[in-house]
Formats: C-alpha cells, structure tokens, sequence
C-alpha cells in the first residue's frame, strides 16, 4: 500500500511566507490581485503604482521556485496583464513567454462604455528551450480535427464525402497557394 502525501500548508502573507518554501516545482499558479480601485488586502490600496511595488518583491521568488522546465501560468485581467508581462518579462525574460490565453472567466461586465467579459493567463517558463526540449505536450491529439476542417471548408450544402480535394500549385518560387480541382458536372 501506498504512503499519502504529506503537504505542507504555510499561513501567512505571501512575501513572508515564500522565502521559506523549497522548490523546485513544476508549476507556479499565481492568481494575484486585480487593481479595481478598491481595499483587497491591507497592505495594497489596488492601484496601479501600488499594484507594481506589491507583486515585484513578491514575483522576485519565482526563478529560485520554478524547476528547470517549471512554468508559472498567472491569471489576470485587462486591467493589468501588460504590467504583469512587464514584470515578468524583466524577470524570466521575454523569450520565455510561453503565451497569453484568454478565457471566458471576468464576473464583472457592467461598465458604462465597454464591458469586459474576459481574463487572461500568462504562462512562462523558467527556460522555455529546456521545456521544447523536455518533449511536455499540454495538448492532446485530435484525430478528428482533421474532418472538422474539411467540413467547414466545405461549400453548404455539400455532403461531406464529396467535399473537394485541394491540390497544392506554385504560383511563384518559393510560393504556394491553393487551389480547388474542378470538379465534373
């Protein structure tokens, strides 16, 4: 039988606690929080000059935490993401942005000229080289894709066992374009 792991829950503020943790890990999930203008924590009056000086000293950490091929995924809004990238462009470098993902996730959709109904994560890697190299798939294959795309490029109406072929012709050195068979009628 096998022992259950033992974890570790360390309270606190986060700037206290995570000079104490060991790494490395796999993953970082940071969920800090949005500048809305109000009180979150007392220590952060949710303002953008505010917002900066809070989460430096607290991202500082992160490349001491992540493993090698660990990534860190930080969920964020509109109103921070580029400060954010900012932050962690200067810190795990911009050739470690894995990428920017936006969601369908934002509660509050009330504004008077525009309502954002969205979030964003922004993933990076400790050394995004190591973690091509390491073979990590975060997909999983899709054998049907490939009818999916032949059924949206199908015209209306048509069947999809009799959608035409598309056959690849060079219009110019170096250049390909493509171009439908006809088809007999």
């Amino acid at each position: 039988m096998s022992a259950t792991p033992s974890h570790t829950v360390h309270l606190g503020d986060n700037l206290d606690v995570l000079p104490d943790l060991d790494g490395p890990f796999d993953l970082v999930y940071l969920d800090p929080p949005y500048n809305t203008g109000g009180k979150v924590v007392t220590a952060y009056a949710d303002r953008f000059d505010d917002w900066t000086g809070f989460m430096a000293p607290r991202l500082a950490h992160l490349p001491r935490l992540l493993a090698n091929v660990g990534i860190v995924v930080a969920s964020i809004d509109d109103r921070e993401v580029h400060h954010l990238r900012v932050l962690l462009d200067d810190l795990l470098g911009a050739h470690n942005h894995v990428g920017t993902v936006v969601w369908d996730g934002s509660t509050i959709n009330s504004s008077h000229l525009l309502s954002v109904s969205h979030d964003y994560l922004v993933i990076y890697a400790k050394d995004l080289a190591a973690l091509k190299a390491s073979g990590a798939r975060w997909r999983q294959d899709r054998p049907d894709a490939q009818a999916m795309l032949d059924a949206k490029q199908r015209p209306p109406g048509m069947p999809l066992a009799t959608t035409p072929k598309v056959r690849r012709r060079s219009s110019a050195p170096g250049r390909a374009r493509a171009a439908p068979r006809r088809l007999a009628g």
